[in-house]
């Protein structure tokens, strides 16, 4: 039994570092939660998700960590 959780510790570190992204564009969020993207903006203007953009631009793509999508959620 030890051995299959350690086996399933190390896919889940796998998904977690390596195939899975940090960081998700509002439509990838917004697939993720299974909504639509204006939620995740709005989630965004009030705060209640934290984020970064690339660019100075009002229009530069923003990223939410995935972390902080899986927290909001709990």
């Amino acid at each position: 039994m030890n051995e299959v959780l350690e086996r399933l510790k190390r896919i889940e570190y796998m998904l977690e570092v390596h195939i899975l992204p940090e960081f998700l564009t509002v439509s990838e969020s917004a697939k993720l939660l299974r909504c639509g993207p204006t939620k995740i903006r709005t989630l965004l203007k009030s705060g209640d998700l934290q984020f970064n953009r690339i660019g100075e631009s009002v229009k530069s793509t923003i990223l939410i960590k995935r972390k902080d999508l899986l927290k909001w959620l709990k």
